[in-house]
């Protein structure tokens, strides 16, 4: 177990020697640790799992781990168009599909019950009046912005659905005419 004896060295390398862009290695012995992987993700997938490995934080066995994903999409949804949760929420649930190595953040925006989304110059669609339930509450461009960036840092695409014409009663209620309409359509 590493952290009962000196550690000599801690060696993090990116390299191409045909592994894909999540894979790596990731070897701990008596005195030190060392993580390849093929691109900046996978060097962040093998710092998750150095993690995961960490006894009470402080020691970490001797292992030899080579791993890469068995599934190219691996993501995880949530619906904010019927329940809004608050950003300190959606990224405490960003920071857990880090550790489990989930590559993309499904954030469906808009629903029947709500429009979570502002939308510069249609402030109509994120009025409490529009809303059946957390009425008023929704997320700002600049709040969109930071969440794309939250995710970014941990490797995690972001992606956003807004439902059209499907799941469209909010945007009815809001703007007075239906999506699917040549008004809505203009």
């Amino acid at each position: 177990l590493l952290g009962k004896g000196e550690l000599n060295a801690v060696t993090v390398k990116r390299i191409n020697k045909q592994f894909n862009d999540e894979e790596y290695d990731l070897v701990v012995t008596d005195s030190s640790i060392r993580i390849q992987g093929g691109s900046d993700k996978a060097i962040f997938y093998g710092m998750k799992t150095l993690e995961q490995l960490a006894v009470n934080g402080v020691s970490i066995p001797a292992v030899n781990i080579h791993d890469k994903p068995a599934f190219p999409y691996r993501g995880f949804m949530t619906d904010v168009g019927r329940n809004y949760q608050p950003m300190s929420m959606l990224k405490e649930m960003i920071d857990v599909m880090a550790a489990y190595k989930l590559n993309v953040f499904h954030f469906h925006l808009t629903e029947d019950i709500a429009w979570r989304l502002e939308v510069p110059g249609f402030s109509q669609l994120t009025q409490a009046g529009s809303m059946t339930r957390n009425k008023g509450a929704y997320y700002s461009v600049s709040e969109i912005k930071e969440l794309q960036a939250y995710c970014k840092e941990r490797h995690i695409q972001f992606l956003p659905e807004i439902d059209m014409p499907g799941h469209s009663a909010a945007f009815e209620r809001a703007m007075g005419f239906p999506m699917q309409s040549a008004k809505g359509i203009d």
